[in-house]
């Protein structure tokens, strides 16, 4: 885990895989997660705030990854 520190006492969380993946993020807006395909592309991503999710077969189309 990693954690980043600002001047105006706000701090962002990271989990990290062993291939440097963030598999988790978390603020004070709340906790996002995030997987992976074999290749490490990213495939599914979910706001646990608001339950957005999405998967990335369309991030892939678009050239996001």
């Amino acid at each position: 885990m990693r954690t980043i520190q600002y001047s105006d006492e706000g701090e962002n969380r990271f989990v990290y895989d062993i291939f440097g993946n963030v598999l988790e993020a978390e603020n004070t807006s709340g906790k996002e997660l995030f997987r992976y395909d074999t290749g490490g592309y990213l495939i599914y991503q979910q706001d646990l705030s608001s339950g957005v999710f999405a998967h990335a077969g369309t991030y892939r189309q678009i050239g996001i990854c």
